[in-house]
């Protein structure tokens, strides 16, 4: 089982109802909780070790496509986990690369 190192991120989410099924059931998050702000514009927190994930409508956050960077143990059991998972829209998030080979 990977492990997750501290990080929390605050990616900007087009449509709350579908982030879940990206971070949660495809890069195994927890919901911690959801929130909203106003009528339009809300929020999530999930976590996954101690990693932590605060999607949100929010016109100020990053915005979808931006990238961050979570530190792991155990890399390729992880790119295993998502292996095993059904996503509609990216099938790999992590890339195979040959073993020994490092991202320039």
């Amino acid at each position: 089982m990977a492990t997750f190192g501290t990080v929390t991120h605050v990616p900007r989410i087009l449509d709350e109802a579908k982030a879940p099924q990206f971070y949660v059931n495809y890069l195994g998050f927890a919901v911690q909780f959801k929130h909203r702000f106003g009528q339009n514009s809300r929020c999530m927190r999930l976590s996954r070790g101690g990693a932590e994930v605060h999607p949100a409508e929010h016109h100020g956050d990053p915005t979808p496509g931006s990238r961050f960077r979570i530190e792991t143990s155990n890399l390729p059991g992880f790119s295993r986990e998502l292996d095993d998972r059904e996503y509609r829209v990216s099938k790999r998030a992590v890339p195979k690369r040959s073993p020994g080979a490092r991202r320039p």
